[in-house]
């Protein structure tokens, strides 16, 4: 019992710190973003469905989505980021791979798949209500597609 609570603060201080190093190497100057990104890191190697595809320059420019609105603090607090500021990928927070497993007491957005999950689907799904249509992907096989 003793080696999982040290184990989960010692996540939560890692956690804690590679954020405030985020928010720092974003006030140190600007860097160039790929517009597509496929979601293709050591973290995704154990999923079973395909590598979803994501694409920056959409979501800014044809959405109106702003940096912040993906890219947060420790606290959920939207970061004050133009696009080309340095930022850490979400892997570097969001670090443990996969989904939480039923009755685990690890805070679940350090899941990297739930923090995924949930700030995607809930921002697609908000975005298909306000625009009365299903307009956004919702589904699984709508953004993991081959």
């Amino acid at each position: 019992m003793k080696q999982k609570r040290k184990l989960i603060i010692i996540l939560a201080a890692s956690a804690t710190f590679l954020c405030a190093a985020a928010i720092a190497l974003a006030a140190q100057g600007k860097t160039d973003v790929d517009d597509v990104i496929q979601m293709k890191t050591p973290i995704y190697e154990e999923h079973q469905r395909p590598l979803v595809t994501f694409t920056h320059k959409k979501h800014a420019e044809d959405y109106g989505i702003s940096c912040g609105d993906c890219h947060h603090d420790d606290k959920g607090q939207p970061l004050e980021l133009v696009m080309g500021d340095p930022v850490q990928s979400c892997a570097a927070c969001h670090s443990i791979p996969g989904q939480r497993a039923r009755g685990d007491q690890t805070p679940k957005l350090d899941f990297h798949a739930e923090a995924m999950h949930d700030n995607c689907r809930t921002c697609h799904a908000q975005f298909n209500r306000d625009k009365g249509e299903r307009i956004a992907p919702v589904m699984c096989n709508q953004c993991h597609t081959n």
